[in-house]
């Protein structure tokens, strides 16, 4: 039997979609515990009527509000099936999903399974495979059994983290004591490198199993005061490894390197008002690392340029100047190399740091330029017209909506300008 646990806070309006994909299953051998986190809609009425209709589905209701963390690790307590299936409240399983999860289990005495996400993108109402989640790098071990040491060292950290295309045998996180940290988000970044590495049987499936909900205000789209937990789970991710001397030599470059991208990701998004306080956290962090483990000369060897640039104005520049020099980073980085809109981007790294332009205008300026040029030069030919057009879109847009023209005129090299004044070629 599988033993799916879903979490509930305030998630009256997904909530009904999430259960009936557990109830239609075409294998009925399973029980969905449910946990009510003091919800303040009405999630708790339908779980509660929910609950009445079918006896597979077990009800627990919170005295306090214990976030998700809590709410997993005592559905793991009390689950009688023999496997593990997390699934969240905003989200929804395919219909054959345990069907097929459980002919795997009859046939293979694994510890973990992992498959694959469609994401459902609510804002714009349309699914996508995203390239992250469809792990086309480990198509070698589809239908296969494996552990960690078969895997290339670095191509460990580019296996997602979330915990719900994952279907994990209970007895496997009895045996490790497996627990997610209360009290914080992002919760199942580490948890999942000590599983895959403790795990010795893991099985891949080319199964499309599991849809994800993206929405405003999820925990993935938050800018607030609760990112400072970021420094809290980039500790737990870097002890993972750094307590044996085997794993740490395998696996210290992507480790650090994947700790390092953790923290100055959130940096970029957390509130400024926060920012400060992210920065010392991380400082003290970074401090420790070198004091407690002597990992100074690993760090300095082992990061890629971004974030060993980033580790060095974290350890040694104020707060303004690793705003600017994180500006640089980041916005250099993505807006050649990402998909993401360069409006998006535009607007977030630099519209929002008013003060960090209009001290740096000229530099900044040009540096955006020359991007916007590399981008549109340095990718394949069926994509530099749409580059060049993006580009010329936002420019204009500098120009008028956001009155830029006049500091353009005066600061950017002329050649950058008559690069996209003229027409596409």
């Amino acid at each position: 039997m599988i033993s799916i646990i879903m979490p509930v806070y305030n998630a009256d309006m997904y909530l009904e979609t999430a259960i009936w994909s557990v109830l239609m299953q075409t294998n009925g051998d399973f029980e969905l515990i449910c946990i009510d986190d003091c919800s303040t809609d009405s999630s708790l009425d339908i779980l509660k009527k929910f609950s009445t209709l079918d006896s597979r589905i077990k009800l627990l209701i919170n005295d306090t509000n214990r976030g998700l963390s809590y709410n997993r690790n005592r559905g793991i307590e009390i689950a009688k099936g023999d496997y593990i299936f997390f699934l969240d409240s905003d989200d929804w399983i395919s219909l054959d999903a345990l069907e097929i999860l459980q002919s795997v289990v009859e046939t293979k005495n694994v510890d973990m399974i992992m498959f694959k996400f469609i994401t459902y993108w609510e804002d714009l109402n349309n699914f996508s495979i995203e390239p992250f989640y469809d792990m086309k790098f480990m198509d070698k071990f589809i239908d296969k059994e494996f552990n960690h040491y078969d895997l290339d060292p670095n191509s460990l950290f580019d296996i997602p983290g979330a915990s719900c295309n994952k279907l994990y045998s209970k007895d496997f996180l009895v045996k490790i004591n497996f627990k997610f940290r209360e009290g914080v988000i992002f919760e199942d970044v580490p948890v999942f490198f000590e599983n895959m590495i403790k795990a010795n049987k893991i099985y891949l499936m080319n199964e499309y199993l599991y849809n994800r909900r993206r929405r405003k205000n999820s925990i993935t789209t938050l800018t607030g005061k609760k990112l400072l937990d970021t420094i809290v789970i980039a500790k737990d991710l870097i002890n993972v490894f750094i307590h044996d001397n085997e794993i740490y030599n395998r696996y210290k470059k992507g480790a650090l390197n994947i700790t390092f991208s953790l923290i100055k990701g959130k940096y970029n998004s957390i509130d400024e008002e926060f920012k400060e306080e992210y920065l010392q956290k991380s400082k003290l962090l970074i401090q420790e690392l070198i004091n407690n483990y002597n990992l100074k000369s690993d760090i300095e060897e082992n990061l890629n340029k971004n974030n060993l640039d980033f580790y060095n104005t974290l350890l040694y520049k104020k707060k303004y100047e690793c705003d600017l020099e994180n500006f640089r980073i980041t916005f250099g980085e993505e807006i050649v190399f990402s998909d993401m809109k360069i409006t998006d981007k535009f607007e977030k790294q630099f519209l929002d740091n008013k003060l960090i332009y209009e001290n740096n205008k000229n530099e900044f300026l040009n540096f955006i330029f020359r991007k916007f040029k590399e981008k549109c030069l340095l990718c394949v030919v069926d994509e530099k017209e749409g580059n060049f057009q993006q580009c010329k879109f936002l420019i204009n847009k500098m120009y008028s909506e956001y009155s830029l023209y006049e500091d353009i005129m005066n600061c950017v090299d002329s050649k950058l300008i008559d690069f996209f004044n003229q027409d596409f070629i």
